[in-house]
């Protein structure tokens, strides 16, 4: 047998009680073992959980006795709306083998799968493959912070690279830009899930940028440095295959 310890923490207060999925994949993917619940055990329903509070959770899953023994294996776990089966996000653990010779832990990122109310809502398709949902803005005098919503339309098949510029729209110069993969490269568009959210917060600093009026770009590029394209909400290809972000940005006005 398996024996998982979850540990749960809400970031806001959650208004549904929830569904848990456990399953068991191998090297393959190939699905071994499912287990589907509530947390606790229906003890411990998620509308209860407390925002900050650190909620433990234990499961036991018996193995099959035909498990291939040193095989690597990995934990999916799964939160969804158990009347409709719509996923509200996924985590996976793992890779380890079975038996296990020492306790395993594993730090998980949670697959977020609902959008949050946006500032900026948008609908700008790039390649098919990723969608810009919206992005929140925010400014002081040293730095801007931009942070944007992705959804994967699809799985993508490539580690992209998202570029943000800040631009004079008189001359179009960059002033000051970002190019690096989702959250700094940690999480590169290739691991994303098929209508997973995926949100991340650029940073443009502003200390050397002269006082003006500028505007702000973001895009998708390839290992080839080449765009992919941008598709805005009435399906026609943007300019320069960018986005260009209302409202202006500006620096050092009163």
């Amino acid at each position: 047998r398996l024996s998982v310890r979850l540990a749960w923490s809400a970031a806001r207060p959650v208004a549904a009680n929830y569904a848990v999925s456990l399953r068991l994949l191998d090297s393959n993917d190939q699905l071994r073992l499912a287990l589907d619940t509530q947390p606790g055990y229906g003890f411990l329903p998620t509308s209860l959980w407390r925002p900050g509070e650190l909620v433990t959770d234990r499961y036991i899953l018996a193995l099959p006795d035909d498990l291939p023994p040193g095989d690597s294996y990995h934990l999916q776990v799964l939160l969804y709306q158990a009347a409709t089966l719509e996923p509200v996000g996924q985590a996976r653990m793992g890779d380890f083998a079975l038996p296990l010779s020492t306790p395993f832990e594993a730090q998980a990122t949670l697959r977020i799968f609902s959008l949050p109310p946006l500032e900026h809502p948008l609908n700008v398709d790039f390649g098919g493959e990723v969608r810009l949902a919206g992005y929140d803005l925010e400014q002081d005098e040293n730095a801007l912070y931009l942070t944007l919503w992705w959804q994967a339309r699809q799985a993508p098949e490539d580690d992209y690279t998202v570029f943000v510029h800040l631009f004079d729209p008189t001359s179009d110069a960059i002033v000051v830009q970002s190019d690096a993969g989702p959250r700094n490269g940690t999480y590169p568009t290739f691991r994303w899930a098929e209508g997973e959210m995926v949100s991340e917060t650029v940073t443009l600093p502003l200390a050397d940028v002269p006082e003006g009026t500028y505007r702000l770009a973001v895009g998708l590029y390839d290992r080839t440095v080449t765009r992919l394209p941008a598709i805005g909400p009435d399906g026609e290809r943007l300019p320069d295959d960018r986005v260009i972000l209302p409202p202006d940005v500006s620096v050092g006005n009163e």
